[in-house]
């Protein structure tokens, strides 16, 4: 027996693959109530589907974290202590007002354009890019 645990539903399906059977499932409800049901015919799309979604965000999160890394040196290059404190700068005159309004559009651009990606991946527009690839579609910064 083979156990599929699809967490949106909260459901564990289970299917013999060795047979290719399809056999009761169980599952508890919201409620905790052990409830019998019937396997779906299409549990491996919906594990095809959960999978897709862990891999998506996973991938996400690993985009995210080079991207702040790549901000945050910029910002350090600058004599900044990270990206974040660029908006100490914005807003009122001062020696550093431009540079910061600067980057801060910089790093707007690059979030757009990161966002972007991911959502042509998730339409099927394209293939997902390594992170790589999408570090290498981004803008540098121009002082």
């Amino acid at each position: 027996m083979i156990a599929y645990t699809v967490t949106k539903t909260n459901k564990v399906w289970m299917l013999d693959e060795s047979k290719g059977d399809t056999i009761p499932a169980w599952c508890y409800n919201k409620e905790g109530y052990f409830i019998v049901e019937t396997l779906p015919d299409d549990i491996q799309a919906m594990v095809d589907a959960e999978n897709a979604q862990k891999e998506l965000e996973e991938y996400k999160k690993s985009v995210n974290s080079k991207i702040q890394i790549l901000l945050n040196k910029q910002a350090l290059d600058l004599r900044y202590d990270n990206i974040n404190s660029i908006g100490k700068y914005i807003g009122y005159d001062n020696p550093y007002r431009e540079q910061a309004e600067s980057l801060g559009l910089w790093v707007a651009t690059i979030w757009a354009i990161a966002e972007q990606i991911e959502q042509d991946v998730k339409a099927g527009n394209r293939d997902m890019p390594t992170v790589d690839e999408v570090l290498a579609e981004l803008p540098s910064y121009e002082v």
